[in-house]
């Protein structure tokens, strides 16, 4: 089970990378709400947590005698949608990730036999928490001025980005989910 986990982690340690400079960049077109001050800061703070994941996910597909990732087909297809439309559609993708990452992340949790492992997991889990509230307040935010049917249609396209993605997770780690 180490290699199919190895690889698992891998996947998810790819997509826990990067700098956020697509996401910095459309912050800066909300720059201006007086309703979403501090939003930078927050924003910076969460991207230095995701850069931690990916550093712990490292530590641990090197632990279990794993290869990291430089690209990956699903990485790169989710990272050319996330920068389609804007900044909330962007948060709705990793919002959609950080969902799914959660529960990943407590089933490896309940399963690990090394405590080093589960409290990684842990440690990856309680930030996920708050990630999820930190977006979540950004949204209830952003919908306040949207008009009414907007909100219905951007509710509508929620379920189906989520179940694509729960489907390409499972596709991407079904090697792992077979143990």
């Amino acid at each position: 089970m180490r290699a199919p986990l190895a690889d698992s982690l891998a996947i998810f340690q790819l997509g826990e990378s990067g700098e956020g400079s697509t996401q910095r960049r459309f912050a800066q077109r909300v720059a201006d709400d007086p309703r979403l001050e501090g939003y930078h800061e927050d924003l910076s703070t969460f991207l230095e947590e995701e850069n931690r994941h990916a550093s712990i996910l490292k530590g641990l597909v090197e632990r279990l005698d794993g290869s990291l990732l430089e690209q990956q087909w699903a990485h790169g297809v989710f990272r050319k949608l996330r920068r389609l439309i804007n900044l909330e559609f962007e948060l709705q993708i990793l919002m959609t990730a950080e969902f799914i990452a959660e529960a990943y992340y407590a089933i490896l949790r309940d399963r690990a036999e090394d405590p080093v492992i589960s409290q990684a997991y842990e440690r990856i889990l309680r930030d996920a928490v708050k990630h999820l509230r930190f977006h979540g307040d950004f949204f209830a935010t952003r919908q306040q001025t949207w008009h009414p049917l907007t909100r219905l249609l951007w509710g509508c396209q929620c379920q189906p980005i989520f179940m694509t993605t729960a489907y390409v997770v499972w596709f991407d780690h079904r090697p792992f989910s077979r143990h």
